[in-house]
């Protein structure tokens, strides 16, 4: 008999104790979720969201009062509708048929067993931040949403970033994503988004100077332009 290992032990004890929290991996989302928010008779709420084609994920159907009525195969054509969002609430008493069988699909085979068994199974419908990382297109999503700060409780960096020592004038504005180097100094300019700003450079003091580089208004600000076509990376125009 093949030994187990201490984590799989103590998760298994875990599930039998009390209610658990599980989230699936490759998400991101801001949702905090009670273990105690609902106590039903199979004790499995499940997480939904309303997404604007569910070819991905496959639907969730739910009544009135939020009950879970079925789990549908992912749809061929594209379709809105709410799906399973993979953050759930389990109690021991809706895992314990399966225990001790080896790996059981929670979305395949123990929900369905419960629904079909007439047991309690709930979807909460959240408005908040949730992004599934299946693809390269939804990884590289999510970091530019964390680096913007639409993430609730996610560390990000402000936009645009200015270096320890730079120097910027309240009459510049800088654009999305602009990066100004250590001990650069900026005025009476507009930088456009995706400029980098070298360390201790200037812009706005020395006109002459700045009129063989970029462009100078009649009024004297300094236009200092980014990429002068707009980079597309899977469908994210940075």
């Amino acid at each position: 008999m093949q030994e187990e290992h201490p984590e799989e032990v103590e998760a298994r004890e875990a599930l039998n104790r009390a209610a658990v929290l599980l989230r699936i991996g490759a998400l991101v989302l801001e949702r905090e979720v009670d273990p105690g928010v609902v106590r039903a008779e199979a004790g499995a709420p499940d997480d939904v969201r309303h997404v604007e084609d569910a070819r991905a994920f496959g639907l969730v159907a739910t009544g009135p009062d939020g009950r879970v009525v079925a789990f549908r195969e992912k749809p061929e054509e594209p379709v809105e509708g709410d799906v399973n969002a993979g953050t759930y609430v389990l109690e021991p008493r809706a895992l314990a048929a399966w225990s001790g069988i080896g790996n059981v699909s929670i979305e395949r085979r123990i929900f369905p067993s419960l629904i079909a068994a007439g047991r309690l199974v709930f979807g909460f419908v959240s408005g908040a931040y949730w992004l599934d990382l299946g693809t390269p297109e939804t990884y590289l999503r999510a970091h530019f949403d964390i680096l913007e700060g639409k993430v609730r409780g996610e560390p990000h960096s402000p936009a645009p970033f200015v270096a320890d020592g730079a120097v910027i004038d309240l009459r510049a504005h800088l654009g999305r994503w602009v990066v100004v180097g250590a001990g650069a100094r900026v005025r009476r300019a507009i930088l456009d988004k995706n400029v980098r700003i070298p360390e201790g450079a200037t812009i706005g003091y020395d006109l002459e100077q700045d009129k063989r580089l970029h462009h100078v208004t009649e009024k004297g600000i300094v236009v200092v332009e980014g990429a002068r076509s707009s980079v597309d990376i899977a469908g994210i125009v940075i």
